[in-house]
């Protein structure tokens, strides 16, 4: 791969975080949703509860057959551990160069140069220069040395 291909693969992946960050609280309340479901188990209307003859429904047996709640757990592990490596990566940088990213990336709105160079306290091309730096780094991070 090329140099180029190296950056715009690692901007993919940042700008993937909050698209991440979204699917992970989404796939959470779901998960804990038919969790919530499928524990609270109640019998059909007219059956009798305690010495009744019809067994009651093993919600761990609920779960393990459903196969939706399976792939939502396995999905939800690679999303977390894809954000927890991206996180790694990024509190590895520099402090300006960990906002600039942020900024840039994680938070659910982008800011802008001017916004950036506000609050780490440089000019906008200056944070420019470290977001090329912090990107060279990352790169290195997510695809190795042998990347640049």
């Amino acid at each position: 791969m090329t140099r180029q291909q190296y950056i715009t693969k690692t901007r993919e992946r940042l700008r993937g975080y909050r698209a991440l960050t979204y699917y992970c609280q989404v796939a959470e309340e779901r998960i804990q949703d038919t969790y919530e479901t499928a524990t609270n188990v109640v019998p059909p209307y007219g059956e009798r509860i305690g010495h009744s003859d019809i067994e009651k429904p093993n919600p761990g047996a609920i779960l393990a057959d459903n196969r939706r709640f399976q792939e939502d757990k396995r999905h939800l592990e690679i999303s977390k551990r894809e954000l927890r490596g991206i996180d790694g990566a990024i509190s590895l940088l520099l402090e300006p160069e960990q906002t600039i990213i942020k900024m840039l990336y994680c938070q659910p709105h982008p800011a802008n140069w001017t916004q950036i160079a506000k609050a780490v306290n440089f000019s906008a091309r200056q944070c420019q220069r470290y977001h090329g730096d912090a990107l060279a780094f990352l790169i290195r991070a997510f695809f190795g040395a042998e990347a640049m």
